[in-house]
């Protein structure tokens, strides 16, 4: 491979990046996804499923579906597209169904990647298409972008959990410790307990019947 076609790679890799950002944004897994033909971006998308409900929201997907109302048509024969994770095997199965040609994507999916991790559908025995593949192209800021997201995320249910702890506490003692628990914000409910245990703290629990 030489080395423009690995520049132009990157490029494309990193307008998925870009679209990846964009999920990262709103809540959503940040995971873009590019579909190209001849040097030319037919579609950019992101992952959409928690906004709009959609459980076909997979950012391959939607920039199939983009892609096919700019081009009028669902085949993709000798197009790219560029994805900042490997795709599962729904999105990697739709992509051999619109003939793509080519799949090239950031991090590998150890979950339920189907392009080689898990499962190799883009190049299954007894299948009559196949998919080339090229893995790793700007791995790291896929996958940093992917590791900011969950960090954010597990953050965010440690401190629903310690205020659903806190809730039910006595509201007069609730009271009193809301600003000592808010520095415990990113520890996980067993931490948060330990650390209060280690200060000395004592809470008395008022029981309802």
């Amino acid at each position: 491979m030489g080395s423009k076609e690995q520049k132009d790679d990157e490029d494309f890799m990193l307008e998925a990046v870009a679209e990846a950002h964009k999920a990262f944004s709103v809540g959503e897994v940040p995971v873009g996804a590019v579909i190209v033909r001849d040097g030319k971006i037919l579609s950019r998308a992101h992952n959409q499923r928690e906004s709009t409900s959609d459980p076909l929201g997979h950012a391959e997907l939607r920039a199939l579906q983009i892609a096919s109302q700019n081009t009028g048509d669902w085949r993709f024969e000798g197009c790219s597209i560029y994805v900042t994770l490997e795709p599962c095997p729904m999105c990697t199965g739709a992509l051999l169904e619109t003939r793509m040609k080519r799949l090239i994507y950031g991090a590998a999916d150890q979950r339920f990647g189907a392009a080689g991790s898990v499962i190799n559908l883009a190049d299954y025995p007894g299948l009559p298409r196949r998919l080339e593949v090229k893995a790793g192209v700007l791995e790291d800021q896929c996958r940093e972008l992917l590791a900011r997201f969950f960090r954010r995320e597990r953050k965010k249910k440690h401190k629903e959990r310690w205020l659903s702890w806190l809730k039910a506490l006595d509201s007069k003692s609730s009271k009193g410790m809301m600003s000592l628990l808010r520095g415990f914000e990113s520890l996980s409910l067993r931490s948060v307990i330990q650390r209060l245990l280690q200060m000395g703290c004592l809470f008395t629990f008022t029981r309802h019947d």
